[in-house]
């Protein structure tokens, strides 16, 4: 029987998908379970990463940084070991695991330490004893939902975002090359002007699904961008502040262009486009 690993994250999606190399790694030999924010955490669920996914407020984990309560005495009773992404510099995380009944436990940043200058994937493989190989793809099933292009304009910050101008004048290329563009606009992108194709919301999951199905995806340096990437869909990231050596989408049909404040420029982006388009047959 394999034993029990709890798995607690509550970053970014980006951050959180960059830890599915060593999850995926690590589930071949322990039953992983994660907590964290919901419509996250089911992404490892529906990626076959995690046998389970809690909601990490309901567990009662905040009571670890003093005295941990019965309400998460009773939830971590059943893991043998925790993999917790946070900075523990005073223990108290550790310590309270430990008093849980989890015996073996490992605190690690949920982000890259400045100095590393590999892939974030391989901070986080490193940082759980796994080793990792990448590019890495999640089975996400594909959902019924289809479309050619889909562009997702925003990020978690408007300063690693593309000028929108450069999305639309993309977005008339790719149509006049004839591809079908959906837009995904997240609550980032609510004061943009409305577009009769983008798509509706809907969670994280479902989302995968549509990205498992397009042909390819163009963003920013974002979490969506890395969900593409993790489906197997034909991904260009576009790159400003940011570091793509670091931060790159780690799927197995990515173009990352720019980076370390150097944006690319249009032409760039539709010759990327075009080149994926041209080696998936699209």
């Amino acid at each position: 029987m394999k034993s029990r690993l709890l798995v607690v994250h509550t970053g970014g999606v980006g951050d959180f998908i960059c830890t599915f190399p060593a999850l995926s790694a690590l589930a071949r030999s322990v039953s992983i379970e994660v907590a964290g924010l919901p419509e996250r955490v089911a992404l490892a669920r529906a990626a076959g990463i995690a046998d389970a996914v809690y909601d990490l407020e309901s567990t009662g984990f905040a009571s670890v940084f003093s005295e941990p309560n019965g309400r998460f005495r009773a939830f971590a009773a059943r893991f043998d070991r925790a993999l917790v992404w946070m900075a523990d510099h005073d223990g108290k995380i550790a310590a309270g695991l430990m008093r849980s009944g989890i015996s073996a436990v490992r605190c690690a940043p949920g982000i890259p330490p400045g100095a590393w200058d590999r892939h974030a994937a391989e901070w986080y493989a490193c940082a759980s004893d796994t080793a990792v190989s990448l590019p890495f793809q999640a089975p996400f099933e594909r959902g019924r939902r289809e479309v050619d292009v889909l562009i997702q304009p925003g990020s978690g910050s408007r300063s690693k975002n593309w000028p929108l101008a450069n999305f639309e004048a993309l977005a008339g290329q790719l149509e006049a090359a004839g591809c079908r563009v959906a837009w995904c606009l997240g609550p980032a992108e609510e004061e943009w002007p409305s577009r009769p194709n983008a798509l509706p919301p809907m969670p994280l999951v479902e989302l995968a699904g549509v990205l498992a199905g397009a042909r390819l995806f163009v963003g920013n340096d974002s979490g969506i961008s890395h969900l593409a990437a993790a489906t197997g869909c034909p991904t260009v990231a576009i790159f400003g502040p940011t570091n793509p050596r670091l931060w790159r989408p780690a799927g197995p049909c990515v173009r990352a262009l720019g980076g370390c404040g150097v944006w690319p420029d249009l032409d760039g982006v539709f010759g990327a486009a075009n080149a994926l388009r041209a080696g998936s047959g699209f």
